[in-house]
């Protein structure tokens, strides 16, 4: 009766091990599978960084697992190279003098505007007081182009010239205002081409080089500026 019993017993036992679903039969199977990893050797020092009695085990798929024993505790992370590098350089900020330096700079360029301007100012006062001799002197070379023409060319010039001015020293005071690297790259793009335009009238009179040396000077300052601005940014955001 009793190894009936027995039988009776472990027949059903198998028949219930039949039936697990089987994600449970899967996970026996892979905790069947599971395996210690084997870590390299450790040296005297490395038993006080490693936490004692901390096992890894290596699942079928890869993972790993750690198992730690009751109230211990991983060490902490090393730091990233870039936060160790954040951490080193916390007092790389920009010079205690730089707002001071670089006011300094901002009214020399300012002065330096305004000197072009009035410089500017008075040559196109000169060639308004010659603009008839000028007319005239053009309408001997080109007798096949009439006055009213010639005028038309002179006036169309003075307005285009007039107009760049304005957009000039526009952008100039509004990059010293606003001290943004963006205004500056504005700035030095209309200054450059402006130095384009008086290369190709360089011929005409002492007045045009002047004002082509003192644009081709504020384009250089103005550059600088910007350069300065972008590594005061960097500074600040901590990159």
């Amino acid at each position: 009766a009793v190894r009936d019993a027995s039988d009776w017993l472990g027949s059903r036992f198998s028949d219930t091990e039949h039936h697990v679903s089987g994600p449970c039969r899967r996970a026996r199977a892979s905790m069947r599978q599971m395996k210690p990893l084997r870590l390299p050797a450790r040296t005297a020092g490395d038993e006080e960084a490693v936490c004692p009695g901390l096992i890894v085990l290596q699942n079928p798929d890869g993972r790993l697992s750690v198992g730690l024993p009751p109230g211990a505790e991983l060490p902490p992370a090393p730091l990233s190279p870039r936060e160790s590098f954040a951490a080193s350089s916390d007092d790389a900020s920009l010079p205690p003098d730089f707002d001071r330096a670089f006011h300094r700079h901002e009214r020399c360029f300012a002065a330096l505007l305004g000197a072009e301007l009035v410089v500017e100012f008075i040559f196109n006062i000169l060639l308004l007081s010659v603009a008839k001799r000028s007319v005239e002197e053009v309408s001997l070379l080109f007798t096949n182009i009439p006055h009213p023409t010639l005028w038309s060319i002179f006036w169309g010039i003075f307005a285009c010239e007039i107009s760049y001015i304005k957009v000039y020293y526009g952008l100039g005071f509004v990059a010293i205002v606003k001290s943004k690297p963006r205004a500056y790259t504005w700035f030095t793009n209309v200054a450059i081409t402006g130095v384009v335009i008086q290369v190709l009238f360089a011929y005409m009179n002492k007045f045009n080089l002047l004002i082509f040396l003192m644009r081709l000077a504020s384009y250089v300052y103005a550059k600088f500026m910007r350069i300065q601005l972008e590594r005061a940014y960097l500074l600040q955001s901590g990159y």
